[in-house]
């Protein structure tokens, strides 16, 4: 009789470890759709979608005037990182913001990722929204390596360009192997699983990636809406497959060998107080990617860089009147034939 009592015992606790095993990812899966829904009402979309290929990609410009700015986000990070900065840009021209496929509003789909991809499938949202050039193009991060596959492909279409922190095309090859996106493969493929069953939300992956420390007032109030977007499963999705498609993106920048004498400003973060990415400073990164920012300077001949003081990465969170400025400066440079070429400095 006790030996039976054990195995209905096992059996009764085998039938519930099987339940929570079901119970619990149809839990998270649910959670995360509802509350998916809860954000998309709490956060209405600005601006409309646009067809490319079969998709829709969330298109948001505004103000008027030429030549247009284009601004294109970093690997993972939606349209709304720009929030503090295309207000005041529209002030005195027109100004878009979009988000790449899979990321903010934007359809998912399964289709490349690289640089050159990105850059074909915006010049044909623009065409398709009848946002004609010429253009300004403004990248942060991965969206630089985007802006100068974009400027290489489409010349004729492009009067300056402004690199916020940009990626460099040879930056893989100058960083530590342990900082690549093989390196984190793994572990991103283990969030992009575990975001579909809201973990993201459940361990704060998406709140900690805009918690910026010191960063101002004003970036804290939009940081929900952009935690929000970030912590949609298709985000996931989208950061996984553009930062396996990175080393592919970095190589097609090479091809912008030279921007000859077009307008171009380069905002870096402040190496003082490092980039965040590792949370802690690193000397040996911060030089390589300082002598890698002034490489980028050297694109162009009418060219000048300013480093963001007490900024990291995201520059234009911490310091937006600096991107602003820079790309009010390109402007003027574009409209008149001026310079903007100077010494490196802080600012």
């Amino acid at each position: 009789m006790q030996h039976l009592s054990l195995r209905r015992r096992a059996a009764i606790l085998s039938a519930w470890t099987v339940g929570l095993l079901v119970l619990l990812p149809a839990a998270g899966f649910i959670y995360q759709k509802a509350a998916t829904h809860l954000d998309e009402r709490r956060f209405p979309m600005h601006g409309k979608k646009v067809e490319v290929d079969g998709h829709k990609l969330h298109l948001n410009c505004s103000g008027s005037g030429a030549p247009t700015v284009v601004l294109d986000a970093g690997l993972g990070d939606s349209a709304v990182t720009w929030a503090l900065v295309q207000p005041q840009v529209a002030a005195f021209t027109r100004i878009c913001s979009y988000d790449r496929l899979g990321y903010g509003w934007s359809d998912e789909a399964n289709l490349p990722r690289d640089s050159e991809h990105v850059a074909r499938r915006l010049h044909q949202l623009l065409t398709n929204a009848e946002i004609v050039g010429p253009y300004i193009l403004v990248g942060h991060s991965f969206g630089g390596l985007n802006q100068l596959v974009f400027a290489s492909l489409y010349p004729h279409d492009v009067v300056g360009i402004v690199l916020v922190d940009s990626s460099h095309p040879d930056q893989l090859n100058r960083f530590p192997a342990s900082y690549s996106p093989e390196a984190y493969e793994t572990s991103i493929r283990y969030r992009t699983l575990g975001a579909a069953f809201g973990l993201g939300r459940l361990l704060g992956w998406c709140r900690d990636d805009y918690t910026f420390p010191g960063v101002s007032d004003a970036w804290q109030k939009v940081a929900p809406e952009a935690i929000a977007l970030d912590c949609r499963t298709a985000a996931f999705r989208a950061s996984l497959a553009e930062g396996l498609a990175f080393r592919q993106s970095a190589q097609e920048a090479k091809s912008t060998a030279t921007l000859g004498s077009l307008p171009l400003l380069v905002l870096s973060h402040d190496p003082e107080v490092g980039s965040g990415f590792p949370p802690q400073r690193d000397d040996q990164l911060e030089n390589a990617w300082n002598g890698m920012q002034e490489e980028l300077r050297g694109l162009s001949s009418n060219s000048r860089r300013v480093i963001a003081t007490g900024s990291r990465h995201y520059v234009e969170c911490y310091r937006p009147e600096l991107v602003i400025a820079a790309i009010r400066e390109v402007y003027d440079a574009s409209r008149n034939g001026g310079s903007v070429a100077a010494p490196t400095s802080r600012q």
